[in-house]
C-alpha cells in the first residue's frame, strides 16, 4: 500500500529537503577560502605602502651624487654643514643634503675658522696680527672696531679699503708689504679723481700734515718692454697695474713723466735695479693734489698705501 501524498510532503519536509538560499555563480573571483585571505593580505599591503609614499619626502639623486627633492612641508631640501664652534656659520663641504638638521649643523657656510667662536663671515674685524675675523680674505682692515693696526691707518670708500702706512719702502718690498694682508691687496690704485682725492686726504690725516711733496707709492709701473727705453710715455697704454686692473686714469702732475734717470743708457731685466735707475715707478707726487710723478723704483718712498677691492 503506497503512503499518500501528504504523509510524503512532510518526511520531506522534516529531512530538509528544500532550501531558502540561492546557488551562488561564479564571477572569477576567489573561489575557496586560502585565496581569499590572500587577496585580502595582498589588498592592504598595496594601500599601506600607498600611505606610506604619500608622507615621506621625496628624493632623486642626480649623477653628482646630490640629493635632491622636496620635503613634507613643500619645502626644498637644505645642505647642513658642520658648525664646530657654535657660531651658526658651518665649515668645510656639506655632511648631509636633507630636511632636517643633523645634530651640529647649519645651513650657512663659509666659517673660515670653525674652531673660534668670534671669527665668522660679518663679524667685525679687529687688530689682531692677521686674523681674518670675518673671513672676506683680509686680515686687519678697516672696520668700525678697526680705526688704526701697526703703522697703518685705515679706512673705506665704497667698496675699497685702504691701508695709509708709514713704510718706507722700495716699490717691490712695499707690495710685499702689501700682500700680507691679503692676497688681494696692492699698492694703491686710483681710478677716478674721487678715489685720488680720498687717498690724498688720508694720507695727510696720517701725516697730520700737508707736505709739499708725498712720495708715497702707487702700484703703477711702466710695461717691460720699456724699462730699458728713453720715452717719456704719458700714455695710459704704456703702463700696468700690480692688481690687474687695466690702466685709465693717470693724473700727471706737470712736466712728467719725465724720466729723468734715463742716461746713460743700459739695460735690464728687473724693474727695481740700482745698476739701471730708470724712473719706472708712480708715486703720488704732488702735495697739494696727490698728482703722480715718475720715481725710480729703487728709491724709498716715505710711506705706502695698499688698497683692496671688496667683492659686490
Amino acid at each position: 500500500m503506497r503512503p499518500v501524498a501528504g504523509v510524503l510532503l512532510a518526511l520531506c519536509a522534516l529531512a530538509g529537503c528544500f532550501s531558502d538560499s540561492l546557488p551562488q555563480l561564479s564571477t572569477g573571483g576567489p573561489t575557496t577560502a586560502d585565496e581569499t585571505a590572500t587577496s585580502t593580505s595582498t589588498s592592504t599591503s598595496t594601500d599601506a605602502a600607498t600611505s606610506s609614499t604619500s608622507t615621506s619626502p621625496t628624493e632623486v639623486t642626480t649623477t653628482d651624487g646630490a640629493t635632491t627633492g622636496t620635503c613634507p612641508m613643500g619645502q626644498p631640501m637644505k645642505s647642513w654643514y658642520p658648525d664646530g664652534d657654535g657660531d651658526g656659520f658651518g665649515a668645510a663641504e656639506p655632511v648631509t643634503i636633507a630636511c632636517e638638521a643633523p645634530p651640529g649643523g647649519v645651513d650657512v657656510a663659509g666659517d673660515c675658522d670653525d674652531t673660534w667662536f668670534e671669527v665668522h663671515p660679518g663679524a667685525a674685524e679687529l687688530c689682531n696680527m692677521g686674523v681674518d675675523d670675518d673671513c672676506d680674505g683680509l686680515v686687519d682692515e678697516h672696520s668700525t672696531d678697526n680705526l688704526e693696526c701697526g703703522s697703518c691707518s685705515l679706512s673705506q670708500l665704497g667698496g675699497a679699503v685702504f691701508w695709509v702706512c708709514s713704510e718706507a719702502a722700495a716699490f717691490t718690498a712695499g707690495e710685499a708689504f702689501c700682500q700680507q694682508f691679503g692676497a688681494a691687496v696692492h699698492l694703491v690704485h686710483p681710478e677716478n679723481p674721487t678715489e685720488l682725492a680720498f687717498v690724498r686726504d688720508r694720507i695727510f690725516d696720517h701725516l697730520g700734515e700737508q707736505p709739499t711733496e708725498l712720495h708715497f707709492w702707487t702700484g703703477l709701473h711702466r710695461s717691460q718692454a720699456l724699462w730699458n727705453e728713453c720715452t717719456m710715455n704719458p700714455d695710459a697704454a704704456d703702463w700696468v697695474a700690480l692688481d690687474g686692473d687695466p690702466v685709465t686714469y693717470l693724473p700727471w702732475r706737470d712736466g712728467e713723466p719725465d724720466n729723468s734717470e734715463c742716461l746713460p743708457r743700459c739695460t735690464t731685466e728687473v724693474l727695481e735695479d740700482p745698476e739701471c735707475p730708470r724712473e719706472n715707478c708712480i708715486e703720488l707726487g704732488d702735495g697739494a693734489t696727490g698728482a703722480y710723478n715718475d720715481r725710480t723704483c729703487s728709491l724709498a718712498a716715505v710711506g705706502l698705501v695698499c688698497q683692496a677691492r671688496l667683492d659686490p
